[in-house]
């Protein structure tokens, strides 16, 4: 069980390099929509899984996401705001990330009540599946622009 908690961890390092790279090449818009695809797909996966690796795998999935998004918000936010705003922005989301980590880890736990499979569902609030269905277009065609010019 620990496993499957701390998994994605060992993934978000990868795609921080990767991203790394990703980022000369295209927007942060299309990498932002990229790791929330991940996101979402590492999140929820695991709910269809009856496997121990098959939930691994999609945690696995679920790091590079997290890879992906972590690095850009500090990144839009550095571009968007200066000075005093900079830092009540940075403040925000480091408010919003702890209080929002801290409020799925009880309704996980409230869910789980139910049955283990109802906890991955916490990932695909309405937000992912909207940014889900965006994100597929804008990175099918970032991508074979990339690809064209590689």
């Amino acid at each position: 069980m620990q496993l499957v908690v701390t998994f994605a961890s060992f993934f978000i390092l990868p795609s921080l390099l990767i991203g790394s790279y990703l980022s000369k090449r295209v927007s942060k818009k299309t990498m932002l929509r990229f790791g929330l695809v991940l996101y979402v797909i590492g999140g929820v996966g695991p709910a269809f899984m009856n496997s121990i690796e098959g939930i691994l795998i999609f945690r696995a999935i679920l790091g590079l996401g997290i890879g992906f998004i972590t690095p850009l918000m500090n990144a839009l936010v550095a571009e968007y705001f200066d000075g005093e705003d900079r830092s009540k922005m940075n403040g925000l989301t480091v408010g919003v990330n702890g209080l929002s980590g801290a409020f799925f880890l009880i309704i996980g736990g409230a869910i789980t009540a139910l049955g283990w499979r109802g906890v991955f569902w916490t990932y695909c609030l309405w937000r992912g599946f909207a940014h889900f269905s965006i994100a597929v277009r804008a990175i099918q065609r970032d991508f074979v622009h990339l690809l064209k010019h590689v």
